[in-house]
Order: C-alpha cells, then structure tokens, then sequence
C-alpha cells in the first residue's frame, strides 16, 4: 500500500530521531521529565528566536485547536468562528462541537492556483463581531499561503474587533519557510501561530504540537501547559528534531522537485494541479475520469484523498510521498489517462 491521503511525511524522522528509539531507557516509563517544561520551552525559544512567554504547548496541534475553541469567549453563549470554505473539514467540526455560528468565505480560484479573498475577509470582519478566525498557511488541501500584508490587514482590523486569530502553520517547513508569521504574535495580542512536529518533522504519531500566542491569551497558554510533561520519549524525540535541520530541508528539496513532476506530468495528461507550497496537491479532474481513477488507483494500492462534494468536488489531493513513491503515482496516471486523454 502507498497511503498518499493524510499528509505524512512518508521519509520519516531524521537518524538523530532514530538513535532516541534506539536509546530508550526504562526511567522514560516510569518516571515524569523533572525539567519539563522548562527544557522544550528553552529549545523552542531558541530555534524561533522569539520569548518563551509566547509559546504554547499541547498534544498535537489538534488538542490546542480544541482548546482555543472552548477556551475562546468560554462566557458567551454562541462563538461565531469564520472559515474558507477550502479548508480543513476538522476546524467546522470542532466549531460544531461547540454550537459555534460558521460564516464562510470562497477562496479565489486562478489559473495555477488558489488565494484568500482578503476583500471578502475583511467585510465579514467589519460586518460581523467574529470570535475566532481561522487562517491555515500553507491551506490544506488548497496550498496556498497567505502573504504577509494580507496577515497584517486582517490583524490590524481583527484587533479592534476583539477576535482572536488562530494562525495555522501545520505545513510550515516544506516550500514555505518564513517565519513572519510568530514575529507578529509580539505586536498583535490576538494572533496564535500554531505549529506541529506531525508534517515537517515527520512525528505525526506522537501528536506534539506547539505555537506562539499573543499576551492577551496568557491564560489561554498557562492552561494549555502540561506541568508533567509530554511523554518522556516525545520529549527527547521532539529535542532530536530541532537539531536536525539540514535533514529536514533535504527532505523537503526532494519534495519541492518531485511536486514539479507532478504539475508537468498530470498537466500533460489534461488535469488542472494547483501549485502548493506544502507537502501535498490539489489536481482537478473531469468529473467522467473520476471513478476510473478512483478504482485503478486503489486496485494498484494507492491512497489518495477523494473530494466529491462542496467547493472542492471532483478534486484529488495527493500527499507527496518518497521519489520512488511519486514515480509510481505519476505513471499510474499515465497508463489510466494517457489512452483516455490522447
């Protein structure tokens, strides 16, 4: 099987991380970290190079989201959230969970590529009292990243609107390295930045998440922190991780060049690729190719993620895996396409 749906960094951790595994010591079991938080706090502190007082910690970047939405305007009886409507289908389920009021707003669709409807934003912004917007950038499943002006428009008007703005960089690392982003969380008191170990550094089943919250959200980030630590061995793993940056960045070229392969080949074959600046694409198909591919493709053991309804119906978002897995992939294409589209 090549599972291809869930955005998983198929190269896995760096060596670094494996000699943890290696080294494991009966002590990580049975005993809390006797200087947690302090020594993740300090490690995070330096690699992002900003105050540790920003810095909030959780089970996964999915734990802190939960968080955020109970935590978030906790008196008021109805939050109102704002969402693209191409996003992650997780962010309207938590605000499900919590009876939130959803407004949504359409990406722009271009000719290669998506990108956010700052227009529309900031009317939704000016004519609504929103409790919490959510910005995920790189987008998953779109790909598209928001530009830093954008970020500061929206913040400059959600700040005198009192909303917080939850900023989600799960995919920071591959095309997109910038970190703009948790430099503003110093000037703006109402931005979260949230950040994981799951994609870029390839621990997605030790569900450490982190992120940089403005100083109104204090409390939001002394109740979030985990006194007893994460488990010992997600400790040390997450430590191996941040040392291991030129691994990472290789890993991330290789992806970067094999996305390239995948925009010439699928384009030849008469597909629409939207250009991603994460470790995965969007590639629009006719809708008569769709259950073709859909049966071929699981029939040769390749999982990709289907979307057939909504904004984002007769699309497949596929997660960049290995080269020799993306070679697979792309001649899969070929050989159910080639005769249909030649």
């Amino acid at each position: 099987m090549i599972n291809l749906d869930k955005n998983e960094n198929q190269y896995g951790p760096s060596e670094k991380c494996k000699k943890v595994i290696q080294n494991i010591t009966l002590e990580m079991f049975n005993s809390y970290s006797r200087s947690y938080p302090k020594l993740i706090i300090n490690k995070l502190e330096k690699e992002f190079k900003i105050n540790g007082e920003h810095i909030l910690l959780g089970y996964g970047s999915e734990d802190i989201l939960k968080q955020i939405f109970y935590f978030v305007s906790k008196d008021k009886k109805r939050k109102k959230v704002l969402l693209a409507s191409q996003a992650w289908w997780y962010y309207s389920a938590i605000a499900r969970e919590v009876n939130a009021e959803i407004f949504y707003y359409d990406m722009v669709e271009k000719k290669k590529s998506f990108e956010y409807d700052i227009t529309r934003i900031l009317e939704i912004l000016d004519k609504e009292t929103i409790d919490i917007l959510i910005i995920c950038s790189p987008n998953n499943p779109t790909g598209n990243s928001l530009k830093k002006n954008d970020l500061k428009k929206i913040l400059k008007k959600s700040k005198k609107k009192k909303t917080v703005v939850v900023f989600d960089e799960a995919y920071w690392g591959f095309a997109y390295t910038s970190n703009y982003a948790l430099k503003l969380v110093e000037d703006y008191d109402n931005l979260i930045v949230l950040r994981t170990f799951s994609k870029f550094y390839a621990l997605a089943g030790l569900r450490i998440g982190f992120g940089f919250a403005g100083k109104s959200l204090k409390s939001l980030i002394q109740f979030n922190m985990r006194y007893l630590g994460y488990n010992r061995i997600s400790e040390e793993l997450s430590f191996a991780a941040l040392d291991s940056k030129d691994y990472y960045l290789k890993v991330a070229k290789l992806m970067e060049n094999d996305k390239k392969k995948y925009y010439k080949e699928l384009e030849k074959l008469g597909l629409k690729v939207y250009r991603s600046d994460a470790n995965f694409i969007l590639v629009k198909v006719p809708n008569e190719w769709l259950d073709i591919l859909k049966v071929e493709l699981e029939k040769a053991g390749v999982i990709v993620r289907f979307f057939n309804d909504g904004v984002l119906k007769n699309t497949i978002r596929i997660s960049i895996g290995t080269q020799e897995q993306n070679e697979v992939v792309i001649k899969l294409f070929q050989e159910i396409l080639g005769e249909k589209y030649n």
